[in-house]
C-alpha cells in the first residue's frame, strides 16, 4: 500500500479546475450562500452543465422571483424578450428517440409537408385529412328508416324475435334490480327493529313505586275501604261524614255503585295476579286464580251529582259526576292515587290519553269497567273544602289534578285568574277543635264537548 502511495504523482495545477465559485458549483452542485440566497437557493443546477450557468432563462436562476419583476422594466414598462427565440434558442434535443424510428424517418419522402389552411375543403370542415392530404369524404346515401312493411316473414320474425329478446332482456334486469332494491329495504327495516327491540323500554313515569294492582270493587272490600275512609274522617276535613261510618255502610257504597251503573276501582297492594290483556279480560287458556287474602291500599269511584225527589238519576245531572278518591295513609305519594284516577278517567272518557302504568285485572269480565261501559259523561268534578285563607293543602292538589287536565273554576278580574269559590258552604268538625266554615274549590274536568251529545238522550 505504501509503495502504491509513493508512485501516484499529485496532480498538475495545470489540469486541476479553477478554484472558482462557478466550477465549486458546476462540479459538486453545491451553491455559495450567495447564490442561495440570490436564486432562493430551491433547486441545485447539478447535472445542466455551463447552459444552466450562464442562460438567463435557466428555471432555477428565476424561481421563486415576481414574474412581474421580470416582464416589467424599472419604470414599469415591458422589458424585452430575455431571449430571441428564433435564432437565440438552443436547438432541438432528439436525443430521447429511439434509433428505428429514426431509421424508419429517413424513408419518408423528402421536403416540407404542409397543409393549406386557406382551402376551402379546409374551411368547409367536410373533407378529413389524412397526414397533409385531403381526403374525399365518405358518401353515406340520404338518411334511412327501416320500413317493416317491407320485411320478409324471415326478416319479420327475425326483428320480433331480436325485440322481444331486448325486452325480455330489459324486463329481467328490471326486475332483478327491484329484488335487489327490495331486500335492501328488508335488511335495513329489520335491522331497525333488531335495534329497537333490543332498546331498554323507557320507564313510564306513571309507574308506581310499590308493587300494586287494580281491580273492580267487591262486597268483601268493605272493610280496607271503610278502614281507609274513616282515617280520613278522623285527620281530614276533605270527606263529607264527620263521623265514622261501618262495614254496613261500606258494601251499601260498593253496591249503589252498581245500581247507578257506576265503576268502583280498588287498589291491591302486591303483584298481579296473573297476566291478563290491556282491557284486564283473562287469557281464554287461563283462568285468573285470585289471592285469598288482599289488602286494599285506596279505591276510586264517581258518584251522581244529584238526584230527583224520587232518587233518580237520570235528571238533570245525569252528564255530570263528581270523583271520589282516597288512598290509604301510609302509601301516599307512590303513585297509588294517580294510577287509579287514570284507570278511572279511561273507563269515563273515551278520548283520554290512557297511561296503563299499573297492572289492572277484571276477572267477571264486566264491561261497566271498559272504556265508556258506563255511559257518556259531560263534566267530572272534584269538590275540595279549602281554608278560607292559605290552605296548606291547595297548591300540591292543584298541580296533582292539573296533571289530569281538571282546572279550578276561575274568572278574569283586572286580567289576572281569580279562582270562583264557594264561599262558607263547608264546616269543619267540632271534634278536638272548634269548629269553622271552609269554602268548597271545584276542579272540573270536560270529558265530552257539548255537541257530541245526542240532543234526545
Amino acid at each position: 500500500m505504501s509503495f502504491d502511495i509513493n508512485t501516484v504523482q499529485p496532480e498538475s495545477a495545470s489540469n486541476a479546475p479553477p478554484l472558482t465559485q462557478t466550477a465549486l458549483a458546476l462540479q459538486t452542485g453545491f451553491k455559495t450562500v450567495d447564490e442561495i440566497h440570490r436564486s432562493d437557493g430551491r433547486i441545485s443546477s447539478t447535472g445542466l452543465g455551463g447552459v444552466s450557468s450562464d442562460c438567463a432563462q435557466d428555471p432555477r436562476h428565476t424561481q421563486g422571483n415576481d414574474s412581474a419583476n421580470q416582464l416589467t422594466d424599472w419604470d414599469g414598462a415591458w422589458a424585452p424578450a430575455p431571449v430571441n427565440w428564433e435564432t437565440e434558442r438552443t436547438s432541438f434535443d432528439d436525443s430521447f428517440i429511439p434509433a428505428y424510428i429514426k431509421e424508419w424517418q429517413q424513408t419518408l419522402p423528402g421536403g416540407l409537408h404542409s397543409v393549406n389552411i386557406q382551402s376551402d375543403k379546409f374551411t368547409s370542415g367536410v373533407y378529413a385529412i389524412n397526414n397533409v392530404f385531403f381526403v374525399d369524404p365518405v358518401d353515406h346515401g340520404p338518411p334511412t328508416i327501416p320500413d317493416t312493411a317491407e320485411n320478409t316473414q324471415d326478416q319479420e320474425l327475425k326483428r320480433l324475435w331480436q325485440t322481444a329478446n331486448i325486452e325480455a332482456n330489459n324486463y329481467m334486469v328490471a326486475v332483478e334490480k327491484k329484488q335487489k332494491q327490495e331486500k335492501r329495504a328488508i335488511k335495513a327495516s329489520n335491522m331497525r327493529f333488531r335495534e329497537i327491540a333490543s332498546q331498554e323500554p323507557e320507564p313510564n313515569t306513571f309507574s308506581p313505586a310499590i308493587d300494586m294492582y287494580m281491580r273492580p270493587a267487591e262486597e268483601k272490600d268493605a272493610t280496607d275501604v271503610v278502614a281507609i275512609y274513616n282515617w280520613y274522617i278522623s285527620n281530614t276535613t276533605i270527606p263529607e261524614d264527620q263521623v265514622p261510618i261501618g262495614i254496613e255502610d261500606g258494601k251499601w257504597l260498593i253496591k249503589q255503585a252498581k245500581e247507578d251503573n257506576l265503576p268502583f276501582l280498588v287498589a291491591i297492594k302486591g303483584r298481579q295476579p296473573t297476566s291478563a290483556d290491556a282491557q284486564g279480560r283473562p287469557s281464554p287458556a287461563k283462568k285468573i286464580i285470585m289471592p285469598a287474602v288482599e289488602s286494599v291500599i285506596g279505591f276510586c269511584f264517581p258518584e251522581r251529582f244529584n238526584y230527583g225527589f224520587a232518587g233518580n238519576w237520570k235528571g238533570r245531572s245525569r252528564a255530570t259526576v263528581t270523583l271520589q278518591l282516597y288512598v290509604h295513609n301510609e302509601h301516599t305519594r307512590k303513585g297509588v292515587g294517580r294510577n287509579l284516577l287514570d284507570r278511572l278517567i279511561h273507563c269515563l272518557n273515551p278520548g283520554y290519553a290512557y297511561k296503563n302504568a299499573a297492572a289492572w285485572i277484571n276477572p267477571s269480565h264486566e264491561k261497566l269497567y271498559e272504556t265508556e261501559g258506563a255511559g257518556l259523561f259531560h263534566q267530572l268534578l272534584f269538590q275540595i273544602p279549602v281554608e278560607q285563607q292559605h290552605d296548606p293543602n291547595i297548591d300540591w292538589l292543584t298541580k296533582f289534578l292539573l296533571k289530569f287536565l281538571f282546572k279550578e273554576n276561575n274568572s278574569k278580574e283586572g286580567g289576572v285568574d281569580r279562582s270562583q269559590r264557594l264561599k262558607s258552604v263547608a264546616r269543619s268538625s267540632t271534634k278536638g277543635r272548634t269548629a269553622h266554615f271552609l269554602d268548597l274549590a271545584m276542579f272540573r274536568y270536560e270529558a265530552r264537548q257539548a255537541g257530541e251529545f245526542d240532543p234526545y238522550m
